[in-house]
């Protein structure tokens, strides 16, 4: 016989749910900036983009790690690899120094922002796609981290509070 009355979870911890009230707080969007060419993709985009978008955006930064893993798989050295990844990365994954803020520019580093959250979402199925995946982008990071210019280097590195 099942007792009607036993409750397994102690009453001070149980969630009453009222039905007439709303259970969920209404979303909160943040209207992202990309001050900098770096990023460590922190907030996950908010915004609308196109199913065009979508596809082109991921496909080419696909094209750009597909490039830097063959690099590795072909033991290059980190300056072979940058000569040979810049035409690559200039027409796939162009991103402009802070000489201005134009639309140019957050256009550039929007594609690479969502990009990369489409990427991710797409090598989350398996452990070892999303080791693959966190490499890659690691490689990538160095690359443009080697690249950029010291000013907008340190900049980006104060904005992380590592003091």
């Amino acid at each position: 016989m099942l007792r009607q009355d036993f409750n397994r979870i102690d009453p001070k911890r149980r969630n009453v749910v009222d039905h007439r009230k709303k259970q969920f707080a209404s979303p909160t969007y943040k209207d992202l900036d990309y001050p900098y060419r770096l990023s460590f993709y922190t907030d996950p985009p908010t915004a609308d983009i196109t199913l065009e978008q979508f596809e082109q955006w991921a496909i080419d930064r696909l094209r750009v790690l597909a490039e830097l893993e063959a690099c590795a798989f072909r033991n290059k050295t980190p300056a072979e690899t940058a000569t040979h990844m810049k035409p690559i990365l200039k027409q796939h994954l162009n991103l402009e120094a802070n000489s201005s803020s134009s639309k140019k520019l957050f256009e550039q580093r929007q594609k690479d922002h969502y990009s990369h959250f489409i990427l991710r979402l797409a090598f989350s199925s398996t452990e070892d796609l999303r080791r693959r995946f966190t490499r890659v982008e690691t490689m990538l990071f160095r690359l443009r981290l080697n690249e950029d210019d010291l000013s907008e280097r340190s900049a980006f590195v104060k904005t992380l509070g590592l003091d």
